[in-house]
């Protein structure tokens, strides 16, 4: 039985993932066990993950079991993160109904999404992205100095 998470106000971002159990392999040499877990980043606790299939893709995998993972959880009012795996109409609609925000990675698995936004930057950039909100950070760790950037504009429909 399926029970509905409440997240105190503290736990305003969720990170969403397919984790594949490493070490535990069947005779073709793929993985037993993938999973797609949500992560109070926060709370620091996981809010629960779903057992997926051992593929990638529309067909199969995240697709599937990220909307699921959504529908048990109440992101009203958070923000959710995935990587490129989330990258569908389907699984936005999902984040929105649910009452929450998204940042999902975008890569070259939608073409044609990428390509409008790698043109839509170049010319941002060529402007100083002025007129944009913006927000930096710096963080040292491994060894190393990283600096962020980021930069939100709107997206017309």
């Amino acid at each position: 039985m399926l029970h509905q998470l409440n997240l105190h106000d503290k736990g305003q971002h969720i990170a969403i993932d397919e984790k594949v159990l490493r070490g535990c392999y069947n005779t073709k040499g793929m993985s037993l066990l993938r999973t797609v877990s949500a992560w109070d980043t926060e709370n620091g606790i996981s809010l629960g993950q779903i057992v997926t299939k051992n593929d990638e893709g529309k067909d199969v995998g995240e697709f599937h079991t990220i909307p699921l993972l959504i529908n048990i959880l109440n992101i009203e009012g958070k923000t959710v993160t995935i990587d490129a795996g989330g990258t569908y109409v389907e699984i936005a609609g999902a984040v929105v109904e649910g009452g929450g925000d998204y940042a999902i990675t975008l890569k070259e698995n939608q073409p044609t999404l990428y390509k409008e936004a790698v043109k839509t930057f170049q010319e941002l950039e060529e402007r100083n992205f002025e007129g944009v909100d913006c927000y930096d950070e710096s963080s040292r760790g491994h060894g190393r100095q990283e600096r962020r950037t980021y930069y939100a504009i709107s997206v017309t429909e």
